[in-house]
């Protein structure tokens, strides 16, 4: 699954890699934990074109009268035309979730060792997401789509995110296309970083520091 991410992007870079057409709406600073049920950016697509929005991270149904109880912040690909949690926002109110790298841990749940995950070419990520309107609890919340995990992904997880490809995210935007709903085959870089991660208070470019030797693609 995906239950930790990072964000560092410019609005400079933003606006080169998703062609926005509207003005941001917040100030952006770098993130390098970012938790559930916290603020994230997200690109969403208008009839004007994309623009960023700031959503809850952890999916909250325009049909809730209660919060979730259990998580929402992962969609699984399986069966997301067809659930009802995932089912309209997968029709109508698909988003990318923007990132350049994310978490996973090993170990004894008492003694956790985070990796930090990102491109190997460098690029940014972005995650194939869902978002809903929730008028009750005055809400804008979206969750990141998860598949099967790639070649790579497996030593960790048997889930990861949905990563668009640049060429595929006006597909996303424009209509539910399961077919991109498919483990990447972007070749990831992975190494060990502080276990400073686990606490969801601390933050800093620190975070993601190496603590080891680079797992290279192709070696694990």
């Amino acid at each position: 699954m995906c239950g930790r991410y990072t964000n560092t992007l410019t609005w400079e870079e933003l606006y080169g890699l998703y062609q926005l057409t509207l003005d941001p709406p917040m100030n952006l600073r770098p993130r390098y934990n970012i938790a559930p049920t916290q603020d994230v950016l997200t690109v969403v697509g208008t009839d004007e074109g994309r623009r960023a929005a700031t959503m809850r991270w952890g999916l909250v149904p325009f049909w809730a009268t209660e919060m979730p109880n259990a998580s929402t912040i992962n969609a699984r690909a399986e069966g997301i035309a067809e659930k009802p949690m995932w089912r309209d926002p997968f029709r109508q109110r698909r988003c990318v979730v923007v990132a350049d790298g994310f978490y996973e841990w090993t170990g004894k749940l008492s003694d956790r060792q985070p990796h930090y995950f990102t491109r190997a070419d460098g690029q940014p990520l972005s995650f194939a997401g869902l978002w809903d309107r929730n008028t009750a609890f005055d809400i804008v919340s979206c969750a990141i789509v998860v598949t099967e995990a790639n070649r790579q992904m497996r030593a960790w997880n048997d889930r990861m995110p949905v990563v668009l490809e640049a060429g595929d995210i006006d597909r996303w935007l424009a209509e539910p296309d399961s077919s991109l709903l498919k483990p990447s085959k972007t070749e990831l870089r992975i190494h060990p970083v502080s276990k400073a991660v686990n606490n969801v208070r601390n933050e800093g470019p620190d975070l993601i520091e190496p603590i080891g030797q680079d797992l290279l693609p192709g070696l694990i």
